[in-house]
């Protein structure tokens, strides 16, 4: 007993490394850090590829939101008014979520000619400005986080996000 009192004692004295226990905040926008954040790419065939991680206290679909916000992001810095919505797929798990989606930046606002993963109905184009405005909080400065849409007959805030977020209408 008396080596396991030394033993707690001796640990409990020594200085802690700053930085080992932090992890970004909740809701975090960034690169990819200690397994929270995006991370950008580009395939062999010219589509963007945003991965994005999240954990369970940001909440349902931050990752999906923050890739979304992500590609219209890239877009609107290359100079386009919209994105191509190419495929995507999410994993969830009980500590959080993991999304990849693959999009294409353009200016053209009609659906895209060719689907990446071969199957329409899961490609859209999007508006960068309403993805953007859809995807940034309630005060519009929080990427990825949902702003509120509309209050429900119950008095319930109600917010619109995930994938098929700021699609033009065909």
């Amino acid at each position: 007993m008396r080596v396991l009192l030394c033993l707690a004692v001796l640990v409990a004295s020594q200085p802690v490394q700053a930085g080992i226990f932090d992890a970004p905040p909740a809701n975090y926008y960034g690169p990819l850090q200690k397994g929270v954040g995006y991370k950008t790419s580009t395939t062999k065939d010219g589509y963007l590829k945003i991965e994005a991680e999240s954990r369970r206290i940001d909440g349902s679909d931050f990752a999906t939101d923050s890739a979304l916000y992500r590609a219209a992001e890239m877009a609107r810095a290359g100079g386009y008014s919209y994105v191509e919505m190419h495929d995507g797929y999410a994993t969830r798990s009980q500590l959080g979520e993991s999304v990849t989606v693959f999009a294409l930046p353009t200016n053209t606002a009609v659906h895209p000619s060719r689907c990446r993963s071969g199957k329409p109905n899961r490609c859209y184009t999007a508006d960068v400005s309403a993805v953007m405005k859809v995807l940034s909080g309630a005060s519009g400065n929080q990427p990825g986080v949902a702003a509120p849409h509309h209050i429900d007959e119950f008095g319930r805030t109600v917010t619109i996000s995930g994938f098929g977020t700021g699609a033009i209408q065909p």
